[in-house]
């Protein structure tokens, strides 16, 4: 029989003394040992992956399948019988066995929450907060394995909502009479049912709460970086809009999140580690608020003409059903009958329709005398619509590198133009000054064409207030009188920049038309194109209602700069600009980012405490005391001088197992510290004495 203790196990077994303390260390345990594997060919694939991160000689290889194979039971006939293909152990796809590990020990789970409140001091623990032992098994089992799976909502519970769930569940009793012993085996844990209907933001707050403690506890990634993720996620799901505008509901939310977090999964299979995917996907890349964009407002249909001729008290006729004709409706209620169109409005009066065409058959139409149509497909985002051949994210990145000199926008401003407020037979009025977030009474479609116009507008501002805030000068561009200049979040871009407003008139610049550009820009050497109009009233063509030969608006014609004017401009900005006479492509500003070193900003200044905590000493405005800044100087000044950092980066990338640095260059640091032990604290000689 085999020993209950593994640490005796791998003893007899001829397991090395420092690989059994490791694996102790790891919190193994004979339960756990013999689980490793299914059988004795996957356990090869556990050294293999062991292997990777610590070399095993092959005598210690064998003396660990020596352990594992003295831990399998040995039953005889029943143990070769859940060999057969009729009692697999193994599950279908999208099983409980599949997607849950078996639950931790409760010696395991100790010693993560122990580690999890040294790590962050100032968290509270208690059940209600604490995630459910499924859920840290689950996310213990995937970062062990490095396999990582978005996690459903409905199993992002606490610790005390789990035990809830858990003693109001009725027992259950299987069918056995066409089950199988896997079927019998089957495991149904605790969830929570995510819905529209029966959740709000706290629920979603608490789940994703939950969520963040359980990968911390595992040591999946540190707490502050999953906080962010939450504080903006929340923030976007819960952000003010308009009447006509709505938040995304819970399913959507969930949908956002599962996106984010396969994101995520697919940089961690690339390498990444789950710190920085959430630094990327938080601060870097633009999916979250692409995401939880806000949607249209679906509003009530109107009430039909003969709801609304109706007396107030009808005294009609009572339909089949057990319906009776009270109240405001004209005609009585029958239930499970279909209600149809029976009049329409035509000519100020009202024309009953015939039934017998609504309920017969219509002739289905032959292929082949249906009309093609062209295949549609809506662009995801504004920069898609915009031709340009990447994602938004790549654009913010190359926005905030540093190594654009100067950035222009002029999007669209076609829905912001205030020739359609003029009565006569121009366009129709999207919005007006009053109404920037669209006109009341507007079709889904020019509601959908409203938002896309702000949407471009405010991306477009995005993108230049992170090359303005990584050093280049930037500008935009709109019409003079445009209400997009009325727009919050153009008015915040002006403030931000210091914004120099310089009018350019059309006419100076060969163009005989009636027509200004506004140059809102931080650049104020931009300011020699400025002009206005200096000809007399009705010298220039006007352009209001003024069409071509093709019959579209000769204003289109018009959103090209004029040669003159593009050529002072470029002369204007050539000294902020490299002066590479190469071209670049869009495909090639990858190699031009420059790399983050772990010095430059920005970097994190957390330490667990939450995300104001500032443990970087290089900081000003610190009120707490250095205690360890003579320490600290001494020990960077010798690794400074003697560059041991190179000597330690060459050691690692040469393999050698050897210690990198030898116990003479090391005797300084120890003298340092035994130094510093003496002079900062009354009890350093104790110290020292232990220490040696």
């Amino acid at each position: 029989m085999a020993s209950d203790n593994l640490e005796d196990v791998l003893i007899q077994s001829g397991v090395d003394s420092a690989l059994t303390s490791s694996l102790m260390m790891e919190g193994w345990s004979c339960q756990s040992f013999r689980m490793a594997a299914a059988d004795i060919q996957g356990f090869e694939d556990v050294l293999q992956e062991r292997s990777s991160s610590t070399p095993l000689s092959v005598f210690q290889k064998a003396c660990l399948r020596t352990a594992f194979q003295s831990l399998q039971p040995q039953h005889g006939p029943s143990a070769s019988a859940l060999s057969t293909p009729t009692l697999s152990t193994t599950t279908p796809a999208g099983s409980w066995a599949e997607a849950f590990p078996p639950k931790l020990e409760n010696a395991v789970l100790q010693a993560m929450k122990q580690k999890f409140m040294a790590n962050y001091p100032s968290e509270l623990i208690h059940a209600d907060l604490f995630p459910s032992t499924r859920l840290v098994s689950l996310v213990h089992d995937q970062l062990s394995k490095k396999v990582w799976k978005w996690v459903p909502w409905k199993y992002r519970i606490s610790l005390t909502r789990s035990e809830e769930i858990s003693s109001n569940r009725a027992q259950k009793m299987p069918k056995i009479d066409h089950l199988g012993l896997h079927s019998l085996l089957f495991d149904d844990p605790p969830s929570i049912d995510v819905s529209n209907n029966a959740m709000g933001v706290n629920s979603i707050r608490n789940m994703l709460e939950v969520h963040d403690r359980a990968i911390a506890l595992c040591q999946g990634a540190h707490l502050a970086n999953l906080k962010a993720y939450t504080h903006k996620f929340i923030g976007f799901l819960t952000a003010k809009y308009d009447g006509d505008l709505r938040n995304p509901s819970v399913l959507e939310a969930q949908h956002a999140d599962q996106k984010i977090w396969t994101v995520i999964a697919e940089l961690m299979e690339r390498g990444w580690n789950m710190d920085d995917c959430l630094h990327e996907m938080t601060n870097l890349r633009h999916d979250l608020p692409s995401l939880l964009q806000p949607r249209p407002r679906v509003f009530k249909p109107l009430p039909s003409p003969s709801s609304q001729t109706a007396s107030p008290r009808g005294d009609g006729p009572k339909g089949k059903g057990q319906g009776k004709s009270k109240g405001k409706q004209n005609s009585g209620k029958s239930k499970g009958k279909v209600q149809w169109l029976t009049e329409i409005q035509r000519d100020g009066g009202f024309k009953q329709l015939c039934m017998r065409y609504q309920v017969d058959s219509v002739e289905t139409l032959p292929v082949h005398d249906v009309d093609p149509v062209q295949d549609f497909a809506p662009p995801r985002d504004s920069f898609t619509q915009g031709r340009l051949p990447q994602p938004e994210q790549d654009l913010l990145r190359v926005a905030s590198s540093g190594k654009v000199g100067y950035g222009a926008a002029s999007p669209s401003c076609c829905e912001y133009s205030r020739l359609k407020l003029r009565d006569d037979d121009g366009p129709k009025a999207l919005r007006s000054p009053e109404h920037l977030s669209g006109l009341p009474n507007l079709t889904p479609w020019e509601l959908q064409r409203v938002q896309e116009s702000f949407m471009m507008l405010s991306r477009c501002v995005e993108v230049l207030t992170l090359v303005f805030q990584a050093g280049g000068h930037v500008h935009l561009e709109q019409p003079l009188n445009a209400m997009s200049w009325l727009e919050k979040v153009v008015r915040q871009f002006l403030q931000l920049i210091g914004a120099s407003c310089i009018n350019v008139a059309a006419c100076a610049y060969e163009m005989d038309v009636y027509k200004a550009w506004m140059f809102a820009s931080s650049f104020t050497g931009l300011r020699p194109l400025g002009c206005i109009c200096q000809h007399p009233p009705n010298s220039h063509v006007r352009l209001q209602g003024l069409r071509d030969d093709s019959g579209a608006f000769a204003s289109r014609a018009t959103a090209q700069y004029p040669q003159k004017l593009a050529q002072l401009f470029a002369n204007l900005v050539a000294p902020l600009l490299d002066t590479s006479a190469l071209d670049l492509q869009w495909s090639s500003l990858d190699a031009l980012m420059p790399t983050k070193h772990l010095s430059e900003y920005p970097f994190a200044q957390i330490d667990g405490g939450g995300a104001f905590s500032h443990p970087d000493w290089s900081q000003d405005n610190r009120q707490e005391h250095d205690w360890f800044k003579m320490l600290r100087t001494s020990w960077m000044n010798r690794i400074i001088s003697e560059r041991l950092d190179k000597i330690l980066l060459a050691h690692v990338a040469s393999g050698n197992p050897s210690p990198p640095f030898s116990m003479e260059t090391l005797t300084p640091f120890k003298d340092d510290l035994e130094k510093f032990l003496e002079l900062t604290s009354p009890t350093g000689r104790v110290l020292k004495k232990i220490y040696h």
